[in-house]
């Protein structure tokens, strides 16, 4: 019997920590002897409480309310600005549907749906198809209307998200990041889980075996759920465009 394969990659902090804090609270519960075994356990137990620290920052980040409130702003100005284009697109006017059409593809281009994606990730995508729409399609914003006040206010909007994101960084910069303590943990759950794995090969312990099942439950439950929210994601992030006839 020996402790299941995890692939550490697909765990999100959230997970990661879990994992982490039941592998501490089984090993706890079975009251193993003192030795090798408990000085690896132990080295886990700092390294969780490392990467507590840094998963639990936000709590105490005065920034992260500001931040979701200008994101959600964020997404409210790109829906109204799609909104806004996919209906000139409409048009029995060419002059404005043409265009119209030309702006909904570069929208397209950077993600019909990145409003719905991680803060990183959208602020990118849209920083990327604002200085498109703004360098290339000036011409044929201002033919739909759409440069004001839709995309300004997408403009501002997007300003101010990463204005409060560069406050946030820049004015806590004594905080434990996730970054820094990710890996080491991972580690020393890999060396704990591999001595585990050694001594119950090498003798004969009920005790052990059953750490063993127990470790492999909660990483069995931990993996399903980091795989249903690796799939979520996957669809979350898949471009949904609009239906084309």
């Amino acid at each position: 019997m020996k402790i299941k394969t995890i692939n550490y990659s697909l765990l999100t902090p959230g997970q990661l920590f879990n994992l982490s804090d039941g592998t501490l609270s089984l090993a706890n519960s079975a009251q193993l002897p003192e030795g090798p075994l408990t000085t690896f356990l132990s080295h886990v137990d700092q390294c969780h409480k490392d990467f507590s620290r840094g998963f639990q920052r936000d709590d105490k980040n005065p920034y992260t309310e500001e931040k979701a409130l200008r994101d959600s702003e964020r997404d409210e100005a790109f829906l109204g600005f799609r909104g806004y284009v996919e209906a000139c697109t409409h048009r029995r006017d060419v002059s404005v549907s043409e265009p119209a059409e030309d702006i909904l593809e570069v929208i397209r281009k950077y993600g019909w749906s990145s409003w719905n994606l991680g803060y990183q990730k959208q602020t990118a995508l849209h920083a990327n198809m604002i200085e498109e729409l703004k360098q290339e399609h000036a011409d044929q914003m201002d033919a739909i209307g759409a440069t004001s006040p839709w995309f300004e206010e997408l403009e501002q909007a997007q300003d101010a998200f990463t204005a409060v994101k560069i406050s946030s960084v820049s004015n806590i910069p004594d905080r434990v990041t996730l970054t820094e303590t990710r890996k080491p943990l991972e580690q020393a759950l890999r060396n704990f889980y591999a001595m585990v794995d050694l001594l119950a090969q090498s003798e004969e312990n009920e005790t052990l075996n059953q750490l063993i099942r127990d470790i492999n439950h909660l990483i069995t439950e931990t993996m399903a759920i980091a795989r249903a929210a690796q799939t979520r994601r996957g669809k979350e992030e898949e471009e949904v465009e609009p239906e084309q006839n």
